[in-house]
């Protein structure tokens, strides 16, 4: 992520330098006794700044929205969710941070805070080889039942009330 700044910085950078001595053009002064300043020539500057201000802001816009894209990744997706027979619903937990949670497995937890859970799967931790496509956890969960799962200072709360109103049948 640092290099990509770096190198956007540079871009930039280089952008400004190639396009300032383009933008300026040797125009004949002519002295005005009137004036201290010609008129079309403070609206030459007003347009280059406009411009540099343009460009400045696009950079800004730019670096801002990957800053932000790279923050919003969670620990934990809920990947699927499917509606048993019984009412119940089996829930599938899927983590971009696996190989972080196998080198750290102290820091993975899981909490039933209502109801009940059965997990069909959990994470096997002696496995170096998982991605971030495998699951993590799938467990079947009643709609009175939330689960959290917490990954050092990031969580999941799993609902099962809302499961149910967002799945149909």
């Amino acid at each position: 992520m640092k290099k990509l700044l770096v190198v956007l910085f540079l871009v930039i950078g280089a952008m400004f330098s190639t396009i300032s001595p383009l933008a300026e053009e040797k125009a004949e002064v002519v002295e005005i006794e009137d004036e201290q300043t010609p008129e079309a020539y403070r609206r030459k500057n007003e347009q280059d700044l406009i411009v540099k201000f343009a460009i400045f802001s696009g950079f800004v816009i730019v670096v801002g929205a990957i800053v932000i894209s790279y923050r919003n990744k969670k620990a934990f997706n809920l990947y699927a969710t499917e509606m048993n027979d019984d009412g119940s619903f089996t829930i599938t937990v899927r983590s971009r941070e696996i190989k972080k949670m196998i080198q750290n497995p102290d820091d993975v937890h899981v909490i039933i805070r209502r109801g009940s859970c059965i997990f069909l799967k959990k994470l096997d931790f002696s496995n170096t080889k998982l991605t971030k496509n495998d699951d993590l956890f799938v467990a079947v969960v009643n709609r009175k039942s939330i689960i959290e799962f917490i990954y050092k200072d990031e969580s999941l709360v799993v609902d099962g009330e809302k499961i149910q109103s967002s799945t149909v049948k």
